[in-house]
């Protein structure tokens, strides 16, 4: 709520009422086959535009189907006219690899280490901290920014913002809506 500004009763009715769950519980050991099952049974039965998969771990792209089972996916969606996001905790480089030949997106958060002082002063903290950065490894859809970007969050919509210590040399284009 505190992210759309929206008061409870304004939130259930614009936003709730348009939110399905398609659980997963991960104890259920569901096959590829069933997901996609339930997942098809879902957009046949609701008009989906947009599809939030958390987490990729159903789909596990370090497993040997793990990029078929992406591009069947992918297929589909782009068949429904369905964007589909899809989170992973996965620090697995097989997987990235796999993620970056079958997404059109792959953007990974991660610590970075400031090891050393030239690095601490650039990126706007001490020696031996760990600051939070996204990183972009594959956009088919928009410009990639070739740098990381240091991130912050909001303190009441926990909105991933770009960082005041963001050095000037990486400096991120604004953008402006169309």
């Amino acid at each position: 709520m505190a992210a759309t500004g929206l008061n409870e009763r304004e939130f259930r009715d614009l936003v709730m009422s348009n939110i399905r769950v398609l659980e997963v519980p991960a104890h259920e050991e569901v096959s590829w086959a069933d997901f996609m099952n339930r997942y098809d049974g879902l957009l046949e039965s609701e008009s989906i535009e947009l599809v939030v998969i958390d987490s990729l771990a159903l789909l596990d792209p370090s497993q040997s189907d793990g990029a078929r089972h992406m591009q069947a996916l992918r297929s589909r969606n782009q068949t429904q006219s369905v964007t589909c996001l899809c989170v992973s905790q996965t620090g697995d480089a097989d997987a990235l690899l796999t993620l970056q030949r079958v997404a059109d997106a792959v953007f990974v958060i991660e610590p970075l280490l400031l090891d050393t002082k030239e690095i601490a002063e650039l990126w706007g903290g001490r020696l031996m901290e760990k600051v939070d950065v996204i990183r972009a490894l594959r956009c088919v859809t928009a410009p990639e920014f070739p740098h990381p970007i240091r991130l912050k969050r909001d303190a009441i919509t926990g909105e991933f913002l770009v960082h005041d210590a963001q050095p000037n040399i990486y400096a991120v284009p604004s953008v402006s809506p169309d």
